[in-house]
């Protein structure tokens, strides 16, 4: 994770974010208001349809947002760019995972569009492809999509030759484009769309079902035996070149999870190729040759790579072949703030919940700035340390705005501080009301006296009128 950059937004909807995410692309860490921690990508498609095998799970989408965004599960650990080189049992897993990822992203209807190093992430329970609801720039880019055509002729020696993406009688699909699972060929699920009876991987409860057309399993397994075009959508002639372009970006992923290398050659026109001296196990190096194919109806499905490689279209048990490769991942940033803590001195504690009151608003949990002189020193060097404080001339702020709701302790002392200020806005208006109540009564008891001497004063004047006309009867008589 690095630190997020000038002009990124500190909330999106009801998230807060903490940081950027590698190099996916305008992937965000971020903790929603009760902590939970999620990634957000700017833009992207809905991809909530999508299941849950060895992907990262869509919790939503807001199109309707400004700016839009998505929000998956977030999973937490290295991608591959930071995992090291595999070969052997954990370069098979690592094939049998990505496989899987890709075979529930396609059924969706969907495709991945930037399969790289960075959007495979080896989580808690194994690897996670993210990054599918869009946001990403693809680092593999197959043949077909570097060109800049709006249309692409998808020539083939099957009947698929000459068929171009919205050609006549082309039916809705959903995400990038792929119709889906439900929408290919006459409408029938998966398995469905051959017309040979084959029950999908979903029909069959997940398990063991024949291989799909065109691939043979056994001695030769992986080998390429007929069209690709009939395998993808061949009722109707078509195929979905994303899923195509989705698999020639696997391949060219497991060729630089094998060497550490990035796989792509210096001439733009040429394709990967498998090293010499890398000794890919079979059906593995039959794969990953044929995903590399200039021509995508060349290319095996994602459905044909995890029936390859795994003797079925069981998508539970790919996600249980793939989970040995899982990692203890890094503390998320609230278990990284309290640890900080726990190791400051005593003293330095009791200081923490006034010196981070003072770098975050209690009012709406916004971060601000606070005079470096206001913090203790210890406090301030062990989270600029850790990448979670910075020091910009004589201030402090916090690098990560979704710190009070991804951190409990700080989130107590943010609400603690809410109920304090809350009393004391009562206790003020209380003291308020009695002046105010203490005032009117001192105006009611003016009034009364002022009125009572003005009535005096009234009786009195009569009084004295009187007592002069009985003085002077003759002089009142006379004016009268």
């Amino acid at each position: 994770m690095t630190a997020l950059r000038a002009g990124d937004p500190a909330r999106l909807g009801q998230y807060w974010l903490a940081g950027r995410l590698g190099d996916r692309g305008e992937v965000f860490d971020g903790y929603d208001e009760q902590g939970r921690r999620v990634a957000i990508t700017l833009g992207g498609g809905d991809a909530t349809s999508v299941a849950g095998f060895c992907t990262a799970r869509m919790i939503e989408a807001r199109p309707e947002h400004t700016p839009p965004f998505t929000v998956s599960e977030f999973v937490p650990g290295p991608d591959l760019t930071e995992a090291g080189v595999f070969g052997g049992d954990r370069l098979r897993r690592l094939a049998i995972g990505t496989a899987t990822a890709l075979v529930a992203i396609h059924e969706a209807g969907l495709a991945h569009g930037a399969l790289k190093p960075s959007s495979v992430v080896l989580g808690p329970a194994g690897p996670r492809v993210v990054g599918f609801a869009g946001g990403g720039v693809p680092a593999y880019p197959a043949p077909e999509t570097r060109a800049s055509r709006a249309r692409l002729d998808l020539a083939d020696d099957g009947p698929a030759r000459g068929t171009r993406r919205d050609g006549p009688g082309r039916e809705p699909g959903t995400g990038r484009g792929i119709p889906s699972a439900r929408e290919t060929g006459r409408g029938e699920p998966f398995g469905r769309e051959t017309g040979r009876g084959e029950p999908s991987a979903w029909e069959s409860g997940h398990g063991s079902v024949p291989p799909a057309p065109g691939w043979t399993l056994g001695p030769a397994a992986g080998t390429l035996a007929g069209s690709m075009a009939e395998r993808w959508f061949p009722s109707s002639g078509r195929r979905a070149p994303e899923a195509a372009a989705d698999v020639f970006a696997w391949g060219a992923l497991m060729i630089y999870a094998a060497t550490g290398r990035d796989p792509m050659p210096a001439d733009p026109a040429a394709v990967p190729e498998i090293p010499r001296e890398l000794e890919f196990p079979e059906p593995l190096h039959t794969l990953v040759a044929a995903s590399l194919s200039r021509s995508p109806a060349q290319r095996p499905t994602a459905r044909e790579l995890l029936l390859a490689l795994l003797g079925s279209w069981d998508l539970h048990r790919g996600v249980r072949e793939a989970a040995p490769l899982a990692t203890a991942p890094e503390p998320p940033l609230g278990e990284r703030a309290e640890e900080l803590f726990a190791a400051l001195p005593e003293a330095v504690q009791r200081q923490a919940p006034r010196a981070f009151l003072r770098l975050v608003s209690p009012r709406d949990l916004s971060a601000r700035r606070a005079p470096r002189a206001a913090l203790p020193r210890q406090l301030l060097d062990a989270y600029r340390e850790a990448g979670l404080l910075a020091v910009e001339g004589e201030t402090v702020k916090v690098t990560a705005p979704a710190l009070p709701h991804a951190w409990p302790r700080l989130r107590a002392w943010l609400a603690d501080e809410r109920e304090r200020r809350a009393t004391r806005r009562r206790v003020a208006e209380a003291q308020r009301r009695r002046h105010r109540s203490r005032l009117r009564q001192a105006v009611a008891v003016a009034l009364m006296v002022v009125l009572a001497v003005a009535v005096v004063a009234a009786a009195l004047a009569d009084l004295r009128s009187r007592e002069l006309t009985q003085m002077f009867p003759h002089t009142t008589a006379w004016t009268s």
